[in-house]
C-alpha cells in the first residue's frame, strides 16, 4: 500500500500563500526598526534601573568625595596614639611597628587572664590612670594606681626616634612581670615639673586642687588623642548588605581610653574648645582629618571603628554605621571660634569651606523635616514595643524623650539650631573666601532659620512656655511586664488607651529645650529668654547644686528607664558639655545691657561655681572625671577617666568661651 498524497489545486494554494503573507508581515511589522527600537531601550532602562537601585546607590556610601583632599600635615613621627590600651606607642603612618606594655602580679599558676594589664578596662582593679604631663605633640607622662604598684610611664619624641620610662613603686612587697612588644628602645629621661606650666593668670585665684583638676583635664585630652587605619563597615539605607568604606585615616582624640577609645564625631567638637586655646595647628590638623573621611554626598560616620582591633572593644550592634543617620554638626559651632582669629587661620578655613559646604547640603537634603525650616533626626526606631521612648541616637541625646510614637510628621529642635549656626558659619566662610554667591545664599538661609517668629510658630508651646520638638506624642506610655509565648516575659511598652495627637512633646523640659539659648538664636531683650531662666533656676526643672540636670523632674521621663536593662542616662544625669553650652549663653547675654542681663549674670556665677566645685570635690575623692554625675548627689557616673567633654572643666574655670 501506498501512501497517498493529497492534491492539491491552483486555487487552494492560491488561498493558502496570501495566509502565509499576512503572517510574515505581522512578524515583521512587531520586529520592525521602531519597535526594536523600543524593546533595545526598555532594556536599557530596565538594566540602567538595575544598576542604579541594586548597584550604584548601595555602593554610592563607600565612594570618597571627589572634593581635593585637605591631607593635614603631620610634623610628628611617633606618638601615644594608641589611646585604648595603658601605654602604646606608634608612628603615624598605616604601616607602623606597634610598641606597647603588659604587665602582671606574679603569683605562680594562679594567674588569670584579669589580672593582665593592657588594654584600659572598667572595674579590673585598677584605681586611676591619668596623664599628669602631655601636649599631644611630644611628650607625655602617665601615673597608672593598680591594686599594689603605682606604675609611671613616660616617653618623648625624638623626630624619627622616640624614648621611654618605665618606673614601678610598689605599696606592699610584690613582684611584677613587665612584657614589652615590638621594637622597643629602652633610654631613661627625666621630665620635670618645668615641662608644662600653665599660665598662672588662667588659674588666678584657684587652690592646687584646681590647678591639678585643670592639668589632668588638658594632659589627658591630649594624650588621649589616637592615629587610627582601616575600613570602616558601613550600610546604605537602600541596601541591606554591609560593606567596607576606605581605607581610611583619622587622628583623634577619644572621650574615654577605657570605654570609648575611638573617634566620635560631635564629641570631638567639644574636645577643640579646649585644644584650640592651646594648640589650634593641631586641632585644626585633626578637624580636617575628620572632613577628610566624608564620603561623595557628604556624609561623615558619626562614630569611627576602624580596624579589627577597634572592633574588638566596640558591641556587634554598633560596628555598622548606616548613611541615613546624622550626628550634631558641633564643628560649626567650633568654626565660629576660628572665625574670630580669621586673620591667623585664614588660608586652612579656605581648604576646610568645601567640605563643610558639602556636609551642610548633606544634612539638608537628608534630615529635612515635613514643613519648610524643619528638620528630623533619622534612625529611630518605628516599630519597636521595647523601649519606653525609642532613641535617637543620632541627636548624640540617646535616651533624651522625643515624641513617643516616631514618625515623618515629627520635626526636632535643636537639629534645626544646629543648621541656624551651620548657615551662620558657612556665610562667613564663603565671605573669606571670595565666594559671593553662596555668601548670599547662606546668609538668607541663616536669616530664615533664625527667624524667632517662625521659630516660635514652630516649636513654642505657648501652654507650657517652653521650647518643644513637635510629633505624635502621647503622655500615657509606660513599660509593663507582659507575658509572651517565651520561656521568660518581656518588658513591652504599653499605652493605656489614649488617644495619640499630632502636638508639641510638651511633657518635657531638659536639655533640648535650651537649644535656642545656647545657640545665641534668642535677642537678648527676648520674654521666651527670661521664661526660660526663670525655669532654668528653679530646682524642680532644672537646677541642682552640682550643675544643671539633663531631664526636668516634673517630667514623667526624669529618671526612667528606656527597657528592664536600660537605666536612664540623659534624663537627669548632670553632663559637662551642656552646662559649658549653657555657661557660653549665658557669659554672652550677660554682657549685653538689657532687661535680661542682670538675671544672666547672676545665674551664671552661680551655676559655674557649682559646676566647677562639684568636679574639684569629686576629683579629689576620686582622682578621677566622670562621663556624668549625679543630680541628686553630684557623684560621678558612667565611664571613667572620662577627659572627652568633661575636660571643658578647664575652659569653664579659665573662662573662655569665645
Amino acid at each position: 500500500m501506498g501512501v497517498k498524497k493529497r492534491k492539491t489545486t491552483a486555487s487552494q494554494e492560491t488561498d493558502f500563500e496570501p495566509a502565509t503573507k499576512v503572517y510574515s508581515s505581522s512578524v515583521n511589522s512587531w520586529f520592525g526598526p521602531k519597535r526594536l527600537f523600543i524593546v533595545i531601550s526598555l532594556a536599557v532602562v530596565a538594566v540602567s534601573f538595575y544598576y542604579y537601585k541594586n548597584i550604584y546607590l548601595p555602593y554610592r556610601i563607600a565612594k570618597k568625595s571627589y572634593l581635593p583632599p585637605l591631607n593635614p600635615s603631620y610634623d610628628r613621627v611617633w606618638g601615644s596614639y594608641r589611646s585604648h590600651v595603658y601605654f602604646g606607642l606608634r608612628a603615624h603612618h598605616p604601616a607602623s611597628p606597634l610598641f606597647g606594655m603588659i604587665w602582671y602580679k606574679q603569683k605562680g599558676a594562679q594567674l588569670t587572664l584579669n589580672d593582665v594589664r593592657h588594654w584600659c578596662e572598667k572595674d579590673n582593679g585598677i584605681k586611676s590612670y591619668a596623664y599628669t604631663e602631655a601636649d599631644g605633640r611630644s611628650f607625655g607622662r602617665q601615673v597608672i594606681k593598680d591594686k599594689f604598684a603605682t606604675i609611671t610611664t613616660a616617653w618623648i619624641n625624638e623626630g624619627n626616634s622616640w624614648t621611654s620610662r618605665i618606673n614601678k613603686v610598689s605599696s606592699i612587697e610584690s613582684n611584677h612581670a613587665f612584657l614589652f612588644y615590638f621594637m622597643l628602645q629602652v633610654s631613661l629621661f627625666i621630665l620635670t615639673s618645668a615641662v608644662w606650666v600653665f599660665h598662672v593668670l588662667l588659674f588666678k585665684g584657684y587652690s592646687q586642687l584646681h590647678q591639678n583638676l585643670g592639668r589632668t583635664a588638658l594632659s589627658n585630652m591630649l594624650g588621649s588623642i589616637g592615629y587610627n587605619y582601616g575600613y570602616n563597615r558601613v550600610k546604605s539605607q537602600h541596601s541591606s548588605e554591609e560593606i567596607f568604606y576606605g581605607p581610611q585615616e583619622l587622628l583623634s582624640a577619644c572621650p574615654c581610653r577605657s570605654t570609648f577609645p575611638r573617634g566620635f564625631l560631635w564629641d570631638e567638637g567639644f574636645h577643640h574648645l579646649v585644644f584650640r586655646k592651646f594648640d589650634p595647628e593641631l586641632s585644626l590638623k585633626i578637624i580636617s582629618s575628620w572632613l577628610d573621611t566624608m564620603n561623595i554626598d557628604g556624609w561623615i560616620p558619626r562614630e569611627m571603628i576602624l580596624g579589627a582591633e577597634a572592633e574588638l572593644r566596640v558591641p556587634p550592634e554598633f560596628i555598622v554605621q548606616v548613611d541615613k543617620t546624622a550626628n550634631p554638626p558641633m564643628f560649626f559651632f567650633l568654626i565660629q571660634r576660628f572665625l574670630d582669629d580669621e586673620k591667623e587661620h585664614v588660608t586652612t578655613l579656605k581648604k576646610i569651606y568645601p567640605r563643610l559646604a558639602l556636609w551642610h547640603k548633606w544634612l539638608n537634603d537628608t534630615q529635612k523635616g515635613p514643613l519648610p525650616g524643619t528638620y528630623r533626626w533619622r534612625g529611630r526606631n518605628y516599630t519597636t514595643d521595647l523601649e519606653l521612648n525609642p532613641k535617637t541616637l543620632a541627636s548624640g541625646f540617646d535616651d533624651y524623650p522625643r515624641a513617643t510614637h516616631p514618625s515623618d510628621q515629627e520635626y526636632h529642635l535643636d537639629l534645626r539650631c544646629w543648621m541656624a549656626v551651620s548657615a551662620r558659619v558657612l556665610s562667613r566662610l564663603a565671605h573669606i573666601s571670595g565666594d559671593n554667591d553662596a555668601e548670599i545664599r547662606y546668609k538668607n538661609d541663616a536669616d530664615y532659620l533664625g527667624d524667632v517668629n517662625y521659630l516660635n510658630k514652630l516649636h513654642w508651646s505657648k501652654k507650657r512656655q517652653r521650647f518643644c520638638d513637635y510629633g505624635l506624642h502621647s503622655p500615657s506610655v509606660s513599660l509593663k511586664d507582659m507575658p509572651v509565648r517565651t520561656k521568660n516575659g518581656h518588658v513591652l511598652r504599653y499605652q493605656n488607651g489614649e488617644i495619640v495627637t499630632r502636638s508639641f512633646v510638651y511633657d518635657t523640659f531638659g536639655y533640648v529645650s535650651l537649644f535656642p539659648v545656647m545657640l545665641r538664636l534668642l535677642p537678648h531683650d527676648s520674654a521666651q529668654l527670661q521664661l526660660i531662666l526663670e525655669n532654668l533656676r528653679t530646682e524642680e526643672e532644672l537646677w541642682t547644686k552640682y550643675g544643671l540636670r539633663s531631664l526636668s523632674k516634673s517630667s514623667p521621663y526624669y529618671r526612667a528607664r528606656n527597657t528592664k536593662d536600660d537605666p536612664p542616662y540623659w534624663r537627669g544625669n548632670i553632663w559637662v558639655n551642656m552646662n559649658y553650652m549653657m555657661l557660653s549663653a549665658l557669659h554672652f547675654y550677660a554682657h549685653i545691657p538689657g532687661p535680661n542681663q542682670k538675671m544672666a549674670s547672676k545665674i551664671y556665677h552661680e551655676l559655674r561655681n557649682n559646676v566647677v566645685e562639684n568636679l574639684a570635690r569629686e576629683f579629689n575623692e576620686t582622682g578621677t572625671l566622670w562621663e556624668h554625675y549625679d543630680d541628686d548627689t553630684g557623684k560621678g557616673g558612667g565611664a571613667y577617666p572620662f577627659t572627652g567633654w568633661s575636660g571643658l572643666v578647664l575652659s569653664i574655670m579659665a573662662e573662655q568661651y569665645n
